[in-house]
């Protein structure tokens, strides 16, 4: 009783946020979907990159790292060992992201923030109601790294029987700070294809993610769930840290 007591309570604070996120202007949030073995990889390929400042303008310019590049590592949350290393590697850095903030006001950084929060309450949810109800987890965790730091996570959902969904994908909130010249960018979008890229060589025809910026998506070959939806570019679960303003992905984004 407990545990489903826990379950609907935190699925009731999710729920709550995204009312938050919506009240705060940020009108919408769907599923939208692609097939993986049709996906572009070169068209939405992202290197590491920062940005620096003119001097004489004043603007910020991007800067890639071509000598360096992210570096990926996944958490298969059915085994043992790799639910260790979650918590031990993992579960750290969602508790300082969640930590962080806040008071730049609602912004890519902090709705970040809050959604690693989300992330690791639903990680340590699942492994609870697996471990009651003797039920094998059936998710994994996927990280971007960029020497050796985590810049994005991303909490997928494999069950068996139901199209694999990314059900969260933040980056690293302190790279979503406007205007901030020393975390790289690119993690997000990276982990994103490099997901992608997993279930093609699973022979998977089918994922889903959950955003609210179906205008960036469609472009790259994603599609709505449902047709007619509306297609605001607005915050959504999965905050990869690539926003038009800094670089590459729509307001919000992935």
């Amino acid at each position: 009783m407990q545990i489903q007591f826990n379950t609907i309570f935190f699925g009731f604070l999710k729920t709550l946020l995204l009312i938050t996120i919506i009240c705060s202007g940020l009108l919408y949030a769907g599923t939208l979907y692609i097939n993986p073995q049709t996906y572009q990889f070169g068209e939405n390929a992202f290197p590491p990159y920062h940005f620096e400042i003119n001097p004489v303008t004043n603007e910020l310019y991007k800067v890639f790292d071509l000598d360096n590049d992210f570096q990926f590592k996944t958490y298969d949350l059915k085994i043992a060992e790799d639910i260790a290393g979650y918590k031990e590697d993992i579960e750290p850095i969602l508790s300082k992201w969640g930590a962080f903030d806040i008071n730049f006001g609602p912004s890519e950084a902090s709705h970040s923030s809050k959604l690693s929060t989300v992330m690791s309450t639903d990680v340590n949810n699942d492994l609870e109601y697996s471990e009651t109800s003797l039920t094998p987890m059936q998710q994994e965790v996927h990280v971007a790294l960029y020497k050796g730091e985590v810049e994005a996570i991303a909490y997928t959902d494999n069950t068996v029987g139901v199209t694999p969904q990314i059900r969260i994908l933040v980056a690293n909130p302190e790279g979503l700070v406007g205007g901030q010249t020393t975390i790289v960018k690119g993690g997000g979008s990276s982990l994103l294809g490099h997901i992608v890229r997993r279930y093609q060589e699973a022979g998977v025809d089918r994922i889903e993610l959950e955003s609210g910026n179906s205008g960036y998506y469609m472009s790259r070959g994603w599609k709505n769930k449902v047709e007619n939806t509306p297609q605001e570019e607005d915050f959504v679960w999965d905050l990869t840290g690539d926003s038009e303003s800094e670089g590459a992905c729509g307001t919000g984004s992935l």
